[in-house]
């Protein structure tokens, strides 16, 4: 079985921020008649200037090394200092050197000359670097200023989770998922990340109801057979799970590839002999030996047994057909087609279950008539009637409908 969902480690975004001069250093290229406010001494407009040809040069290592003198100068103004703060965070962060960038950008959101309109991009630049480098508990505090200086709230929010994740704030990030979860509008956009590092601290938590809804969306934005197989294997566990359906989990594992031990395909193949339905067992068995899997005596013997009975099925099936009158009884005729793969025949004779009145376990029967339907290659069918299922059954039949996506 597959690991527990893990802790993603990257938001997967490049930290190089090829950003124009004007966005980190003001207007654009550096000017002292256009600045005429400031005050630049003669070296550190020379230092600037020649930064600031590195760095169209694409040379940003080169920037930081003209700037370095300069900035090591303990006597500059207010003015200086924010001019070749800025342009050494627009070169350490094109250098790919985030620990140089983080202490720019420190200096420059502290000097008082800073525009206020300026500080977003800014802020936003610092988030990343220091995301980059996993300093957690400055990426929270930057991610949530970033926000209240004006930063788009979904932008910000993947690395403010990954922040609290990594500080085992896992109950804070449950506190920020809430309201965003609450509103279909906002949930709709929630990212495959944002679930898995929600997912992560429901496994915290110890939350496993919440951290099955969330395997269960990431299921819907981004199937994989990890996904499917962690929570399928956790369905059975959780509280107020019917017995009566764990033969209809390794159904869905079957149909999603996640039977993977000889164990889990005998088990699947008892509980269809179990209930009545030796064709299944048979069909089961099978696909294991075709994996090289259950070639022990016991499983012969099983495999014998359920042969010989899927056969008397089978010639029983014209009497069954016969004698089929009220719902229970169609019913029945149509869980052995199912049993055997007849796929048309089982939706059809439900169809005529659900005609004749309601048949016992009617939810179960609906399941397995969407199932039918689906395997016949009758999609919309099957979603209508996936749709109509209830009780215990409804969170397999939502399960049973990502498949038609």
């Amino acid at each position: 079985m597959n690991a527990p969902l893990s802790f993603p480690r990257t938001l997967g975004l490049r930290l190089s921020m090829t950003l124009v001069l004007a966005g980190l250093t003001g207007a654009g290229p550096f000017c002292p008649k256009a600045q005429a406010e400031a005050e630049y001494r003669r070296d550190v407009v020379q230092a600037a200037q020649a930064a600031q040809e590195a760095l169209s040069g694409k040379k940003p290592a080169d920037a930081l090394r003209k700037l370095s003198a300069v900035r090591a100068l303990t006597d500059l103004n207010p003015d200086e200092r924010l001019l070749t703060d800025r342009l050494a965070s627009v070169a350490a962060l094109d250098a790919q050197q985030p620990e140089a960038a983080i202490g720019a950008l420190e200096a420059v959101l502290g000097n008082p000359k800073l525009a206020p309109a300026d500080r977003p991009a800014l802020i936003d630049a610092m988030v990343k670097a220091a995301s980059k480098v996993e300093d957690s508990a400055r990426t929270e505090k930057w991610a949530r200023a970033c926000t209240d200086a004006g930063c788009p709230v979904q932008r910000m929010r993947p690395y403010l989770l990954q922040a609290l994740s990594q500080q085992k704030k896992h109950g804070d990030v449950i506190r920020e998922m809430k309201p965003v979860l609450s509103d279909p509008v906002q949930a709709k956009a929630v990212t495959e990340f944002e679930w898995r590092v929600l997912g992560f601290s429901q496994q915290a938590l110890k939350d496993n109801a919440g951290y099955v809804q969330t395997l269960t969306q990431l299921l819907a934005i981004a199937p994989s057979k990890d996904y499917w197989s962690d929570l399928l294997t956790r369905l059975p566990g959780q509280p107020g799970f019917n017995p009566r359906l764990e033969l209809d989990v390794y159904r869905l594992m079957a149909d999603t590839d996640c039977l993977e031990e000889a164990a889990e395909y005998l088990d699947m193949a008892r509980l269809s002999v179990k209930a009545g339905l030796p064709a299944e067992a048979v069909g089961t068995v099978e696909r294991a030996r075709a994996r090289g899997l259950a070639k022990d005596a016991a499983t012969d013997a099983l495999l014998k047994q359920a042969k010989q009975r899927a056969a008397e099925d089978e010639q029983s099936l014209p009497q069954m057909l016969k004698a089929a009158r009220d719902a229970d009884s169609w019913s029945q005729l149509a869980l052995v087609h199912f049993a055997g793969g007849r796929w048309a025949e089982a939706q059809q004779a439900w169809a005529s279950a659900f005609a004749a009145g309601t048949p016992k376990h009617a939810d179960e029967a609906r399941l397995h008539q969407g199932i039918a339907q689906l395997r016949a290659g009758q999609a919309q069918a099957a979603r209508e009637t996936l749709a109509k299922v209830g009780g215990d059954a409804a969170q397999l039949a939502r399960l049973w409908q990502l498949r038609l996506k």
